[in-house]
């Protein structure tokens, strides 16, 4: 229900006596302005601005179409209802005034009735616009805020409206890009035909169209932009192109950064074939002389070619060691080589776990007896077989053992000990560490001190469906290796 009193009619008319009869028949519900000439009303629209304008055509100053036309081409006042109220009946007047934005038209004597049904009827019409525009410049505000590029056009791509975000991606006002053609003044020449054809296929709603698409615009400095898009197609109730809603994200950036990284992926795949094929070869080049190395190494310290002094049996000794400790590096460059190009192939085999570590023990008895360490042993007797891989569970206590030796003080023990441990059979070797001062303990240090050798261990140990845990203190370090036993 519309509460009359809180509007404004101006009244403009040069008869005095033609505004006091409507004044009379409208004062009980609106409040009254008048003006008797064409130049009072404009003075009176420059102060104030009336909900309603009933404006004669017949002025004495100015004709009251001039009026109109200036009323409705006003930013302030061309959506202020307008009724002509004349006197001249005619189709050319009726027509020329409709022409200049008239939104009704009375003929004098006036009507009572009809004057305030027309009065009503046009204020309802612009309360649901000032709504709508409400509502839309809510929407709009919304529009802006989310970050998206958001654009209306009609079924000839001509733009009807653009948020801030699409006005500022191309570089121009949102008042100047409307009616603009999208496809003429945005789309780079080379893509109009195949931007053209996907609207076509939207608008003839044919199947297999992408949810987004991808195309580039061109902004006010020339810049290439590429945007991904979505779009969808109002339509009224018989079926018929509305209006088409563009939403979009410049993705230039994004594609540029893809771009960058794909390239740089591409130069790392480079680098680690390049190292790859070094680790390769030089893995082979260095196995053939140590061979030979590693066998002449073993007939001196036998004294097969010869006897030995003291001193040239310490020094045999030390090249022994050594020859085993470069052998076991290239072998796990050859295992590092060999997991790169997934060529790691396991036998497995049963295994007597207490006879394999006293092998272990024998292959390692120079190191031993140079630094003085002690090898305390416990073996359970119900430790049964295991499936291994003879090779690779070798290498694991080879280093695991050897690691021992280096962190363990001179002329200190190590324990190795073998058990029937639930499921599993565990193997604990301990000893006390001999680490420099200030260490903290909140990671292990022997893995710290040796992470690729014991991530190769726990991969081979991983692979033998085992656990290899090391927990290390001040006083003691402890590395359990779990295997499963052999099942029948």
């Amino acid at each position: 229900m519309l509460q009359k009193k809180q509007f404004e009619i101006l009244m403009i008319d040069d008869k005095p006596e033609d505004i006091d009869i409507i004044e009379k028949m409208l004062q009980a519900e609106y409040t009254i302005k008048k003006a008797n000439s064409g130049i009072d009303s404009l003075e009176i629209m420059e102060k104030t601005t009336p909900d309603v304008i009933l404006l004669d055509i017949n002025l004495n100053d100015i004709s009251g179409h001039e009026i109109c036309r200036i009323i409705k081409q006003r930013q302030d006042t061309r959506a202020i209802p307008l009724i002509i109220v004349t006197a001249i009946n005619n189709r050319e007047e009726k027509v020329r005034a409709f022409n200049n934005g008239a939104d009704d038209f009375v003929l004098k004597p006036v009507d009572e009735f009809i004057l305030k049904s027309r009065i009503e009827t046009l204020l309802k019409v612009k309360g649901l616009q000032q709504q709508i525009l409400q509502e839309r410049d809510l929407a709009l505000k919304y529009i802006d805020t989310a970050g998206s590029i958001m654009i209306i056009l009609d079924r000839h791509m001509n733009i009807k409206l653009a948020n801030q975000k699409t006005a500022k991606v191309l570089g121009y006002e949102t008042s100047v890009l409307k009616e603009k053609n999208w496809i003429d003044s945005f789309v780079p020449a080379e893509e109009k035909i195949k931007v053209k054809k996907q609207f076509k296929r939207l608008l003839n709603e044919e199947r297999g169209i992408p949810e987004y698409l991808e195309n580039h615009i061109i902004n006010r400095k020339g810049e290439k932009r590429l945007i991904r898009w979505r779009q969808t197609v109002l339509r009224d109730n018989l079926g018929e192109v509305g209006e088409i809603v563009v939403a979009g994200e410049d993705v230039t950036a994004q594609k540029e950064t893809e771009e960058q990284l794909k390239k740089a992926h591409e130069e790392l795949k480079t680098i680690d074939q390049v190292k790859k094929e070094f680790i390769a070869n030089t893995s082979h080049e260095l196995r053939t002389p140590m061979i030979s190395l590693k066998g002449f190494s073993d007939l001196l310290s036998k004294e097969r070619l010869g006897e030995l002094g003291p001193e040239q049996k310490k020094a045999m000794e030390s090249i022994s060691r050594n020859s085993i400790f470069l052998h076991r590096l290239i072998e796990s460059l050859f295992y590092a080589d060999d997991t790169a190009r997934d060529n790691i192939r396991y036998s497995f085999s049963p295994l007597d776990i207490n006879k394999f570590l006293k092998e272990i023990l024998q292959d390692i008895s120079i190191q031993i007896r140079e630094k003085g360490i002690t090898i305390d042993t416990c073996f359970d007797d119900r430790v049964c077989e295991i499936p291994g891989s003879y090779n690779y569970l070798r290498r694991v206590f080879l280093h695991l053992l050897d690691n021992a030796i280096r962190f363990c003080p001179a002329d200190s023990t190590i324990s190795i000990t073998t058990l029937k441990g639930g499921e599993n059979i565990d193997i604990y070797i301990e000893y006390v560490p001999e680490l420099p001062d200030k260490i903290e303990y909140n990671r292990s240090t022997l893995e710290e001190m040796d992470d690729a050798g014991i991530r190769i261990c726990r991969e081979i140990i991983d692979t033998h469906k085992g656990e290899l845990k090391i927990t290390e203190s001040e006083s003691l370090t402890q590395i359990l290796v779990k295997l499963p036993p052999q099942r029948n």
